[in-house]
């Protein structure tokens, strides 16, 4: 497996393919979830700005990403998703080490992240890489 930083200055099937993962994740914790062909292309437009970073995981084809913005010397992590038949395999652990390292070549100082609460794994991840909660969100539906 190899990681690469993804040029985000053009519009390209890869962009297109991780805004689509980007916008299908949620489906996994929300329930009647649903996304549409718009959602994915503000998310690519979004992708491409220059704030943009991405770490590509790739064997033969693309099988997991990191997405953050850079918000002066901070970074905020918008997406990480990782193929199905490659989870379990380390790829998230590796995209967020690859990140931590690209961070720091460029001068960005602190990591940011939210991640769903019913997305167990990946907040055992985030404290297992040394992230900390800071705050929490929560919601009330009215009716």
């Amino acid at each position: 497996m190899k990681f690469r930083v993804l040029e985000t200055n053009t519009i390209n099937e890869t962009i297109r393919l991780l805004a689509r993962w980007h916008n299908e994740t949620p489906e996994q914790w929300i329930q009647n979830y649903t996304f549409s062909e718009q959602d994915v292309i503000s998310t690519v437009n979004r992708m491409v700005r220059d704030t943009s970073v991405i770490i590509l995981a790739e064997e033969d084809r693309p099988i997991g990403f990191v997405w953050g913005e850079k918000q002066q010397n901070d970074l905020m992590i918008l997406s990480l998703y990782v193929d199905e038949n490659f989870r379990k395999h380390q790829v998230a652990t590796d995209l967020k080490l690859q990140l931590e390292d690209w961070c720091r070549s460029n001068g960005i100082h602190k990591i940011m992240t939210t991640v769903h609460s019913k997305n167990k794994n990946m907040l055992a991840l985030n404290e297992k890489l040394g992230y900390e909660q800071k705050m929490i969100h929560m919601e009330k539906k009215l009716r």
